[in-house]
């Protein structure tokens, strides 16, 4: 269930804080509790002797994926403040910060750092912004000249709470949620940098193309003449391109977790920074053995040129009736209501709520969850038919996709294309808007050989980063 907790940091900013917390302590969900389980990691209600052991970054006896610290050893898993991160490992023991914020990058989060402005030190500049945050309950107002001096009423009650702990009350905040004790506003288009989704290009309409980030995967190796900006990319990698400053980076390697049999096929990131993730083939990372229509879920603990984390199963292919050679799952993309959609390497029969459908490798379904993980149950919808936009050529088979919230479909395809009077490669990006005229309409948003690309790159999964500076 949800626990909502006020907490206060050293300095006395008010901050409110919601999340989840399992006070029954079984892990596994399989009715027995955590101290007498002898897998508490591992559903096993009749308690079979065997249990198999998982991956335990920090050698401290506890695995990774029910480790409070997973890099840091802590055998106790002692959690002052109950937000899931482990004493031994959480920057503030005493105030709940699941998230970990340290926005100036000092070791104390943002909950429990008394320098707000990030100079090194606590002084009497940090006690103005909480002057100026405080109002009434701190006397005097700061240079801001609040008008708030011996009155409780609103607004100036209001200025008492500071969700983010910025020293900047939530009346005044440019960015009341994200900390920012300078509101600062590099691009100058009135929507200051924390919370502004492209915060180096003006963009007052807030359109995060402006500033796209775009996560990708290849089909074949791309090295010695054939790489990227001198990256050596394998097939299992995924590298970041920065629409704006037009410049490549590793994003997650693959060699380094262990995760480089067959090719990457499917890619989504997660809000919480987590990946989904489907193989070309079988295999198994982790202590966790999956098939070529299954998603694993990938936790990082760090990205890039040393990237670590953890693995567990998010979709079960053959529970939700992925079982024939040609459904591979070659396409993620997550939906904001929560499900997402695929697209499948070949075609596709008897799927659950397609029982009279035959799905083709270039149409893209809903799969409509209720329940993920190792029991996936659930059902299937066709969200867009392939011929019926005009990919209907056997190289036009999506293999690529992301899908934003306001619903315009960004895809690439295994070969050359046609899309009225769009011609590319397989290396391109095209944005499919459905409307007027029907069915709707096509656009290439990114033309590969154009962005550095090798004519041998081949897109093989995209997805869209969360958020490109929080990475």
């Amino acid at each position: 269930f949800l626990v909502s907790t006020r907490a206060y940091d050293t300095l006395g900013i008010l901050a409110n804080e919601t999340f989840s917390l399992d006070v029954h302590g079984d892990t596994d969900g399989d009715g027995l509790g955590d101290t007498c389980d002898n897998c508490p990691t591992i559903p096993n209600p009749d308690q079979d002797d065997v249990c198999p052991e998982l991956p335990d970054e920090d050698a401290d006896g506890v695995p990774n994926q029910s480790d409070n610290c997973p890099l840091v050893a802590n055998t106790t898993q002692i959690d002052t403040d109950g937000d899931g991160v482990g004493d031994d490992c959480d920057n503030c023991t005493e105030a709940a910060n699941p998230m970990q914020a340290d926005a100036n990058l000092d070791g104390f989060g943002n909950r429990c750092d008394g320098d707000i402005n990030g100079d090194g030190m606590v002084d009497d500049v940090d006690f103005e912004y909480i002057s100026l945050a405080q109002g009434a309950a701190w006397g005097t107002p700061g240079p801001s000249g609040l008008p708030c001096a011996g009155s409780d009423e609103p607004p100036c009650r209001a200025r008492l709470d500071d969700q983010d702990g910025d020293g900047i009350g939530d009346v005044d905040d440019t960015c009341e949620l994200s900390w920012n004790p300078d509101q600062g506003d590099s691009d100058g288009d009135g929507i200051a940098d924390a919370c502004d989704a492209c915060p180096n290009i003006a963009n007052p309409d807030q359109d995060e193309s402006d500033c796209r980030v775009f996560l990708m995967s290849f089909s074949s190796r791309l090295a010695g003449k054939n790489a990227i900006d001198d990256l050596m990319i394998t097939e299992d990698d995924l590298v970041a391109y920065d629409v704006a400053s037009q410049t490549w980076t590793l994003y997650f390697d693959a060699s380094d977790v262990g995760f480089s049999k067959g090719r990457l096929d499917g890619v989504a990131a997660l809000d919480d920074g987590s990946l989904l993730l489907s193989k070309s083939s079988p295999g198994s990372v982790g202590g966790i053995t999956y098939d070529d229509s299954d998603i694993l879920r990938f936790r990082p603990y760090t990205l890039g040129e040393n990237t670590t984390g953890s693995f567990e199963i998010y979709f079960d292919g053959s529970d939700a009736g992925l079982e024939t050679g040609g459904e591979d799952i070659d396409a993620i993309a997550v939906l904001s209501d929560g499900n997402f959609a695929i697209s499948l390497a070949g075609n596709g029969r008897n799927l659950p709520g397609l029982e009279t459908t035959r799905v083709r490798d270039e149409d893209i379904l809903i799969f409509s969850s209720e329940s993920l993980g190792s029991e996936t149950v659930g059902s299937f919808t066709v969200l867009i038919s392939g011929n019926e936009i005009g990919l209907d050529t056997a190289s036009e088979d999506i293999d690529a996709l992301t899908i934003d919230s306001a619903g315009p479909l960004t895809l690439s395809v295994v070969g050359r294309y046609r899309v009225g009077e769009i011609l590319g490669e397989d290396a391109d990006l095209l944005r499919f808007t459905p409307g007027e005229p029907e069915p709707g309409s096509f656009a290439r948003i990114f033309e590969g050989a154009g962005a550095g690309l090798p004519r041998v790159a081949d897109i093989g999964g995209v997805a869209r980063a969360a958020h490109p500076w929080a990475r």
